[in-house]
Order: structure tokens, then sequence, then C-alpha cells
């Protein structure tokens, strides 16, 4: 597990999302304004900020997808980006990322993605 990965995505969000940027709740940039990474800001977007060398944006696999995140020179895109840039389990990525295991109040609150992050990091130190 990159704890040193995760620990630097935390800082990053808590240091650049503004309040109402993230909605992880969606990829789609309609309705919202467009963030730096071209997303409405969710927590894998924001990592293609944090480690522009290693993550990029791509238009989106699977239909309905505007955008999706995809390790550099490789094929891992998606939840496979994250299972392989931060070397953590299918369990822990979606834990993470997917807003299928966020209340609907917290998919719009950057303070309980980086909680969650920062917990695992603690948990695991």
């Amino acid at each position: 597990m990159r704890l040193d990965r995760l620990t630097t995505l935390a800082d990053y969000l808590e240091k650049t999302i503004q309040p109402g940027w993230l909605y992880m709740g969606t990829w789609a940039e309609d309705g919202f304004d467009k963030q730096e990474c071209g997303t409405t800001a969710c927590a894998m977007g924001g990592a293609t900020q944090c480690f522009p060398d290693e993550l990029e944006l791509i238009p989106g696999a699977r239909e309905g997808e505007s955008m999706d995140v995809r390790v550099r020179g490789t094929n891992y895109h998606g939840y496979a980006a994250a299972i392989n840039f931060f070397e953590i389990p299918n369990s822990v990525a979606v834990r993470l990322f997917c807003p299928d295991y966020y209340e609907d109040y917290q998919l719009d609150d950057e303070r309980a993605v980086i909680e969650r992050i920062r917990n695992l990091v603690a948990e695991n130190s």
C-alpha cells in the first residue's frame, strides 16, 4: 500500500479543493463549474492534478462517462488505476473512490473523502 501517495493526495485535496468543488457522485461536467482537472473534482480527478506525471484524464471508457483516470503509459484506468497506482486492493479502492460507498450527504463534502483517506493511512501505519 502506497501510504505516501495516499497522504500526498489527502494533503493536496485539503489544500486545493474549495468548498462546493467536490462531488463524488458524477464525472459529468454539465451543471457544474469546470475545475482544474476537467471534472467536477472527484478525488481521483484531483489525483490527476496531484500526480500529473503518473496519472492522466482520458475520455471515459464506459457509456455515460465523460472522463476517466489512467495511469500514464498503461492500460490501467478507473478503479484499476487507483488499485495499481496506490497499490491497494479493490475493496479499498471502492471504499475510497466509489460514490456508492458514501452517504448522500457526504458526496459533496471534501472532508469526508480526506478523512477516509487519512483514517486508512493511520490504520496501516
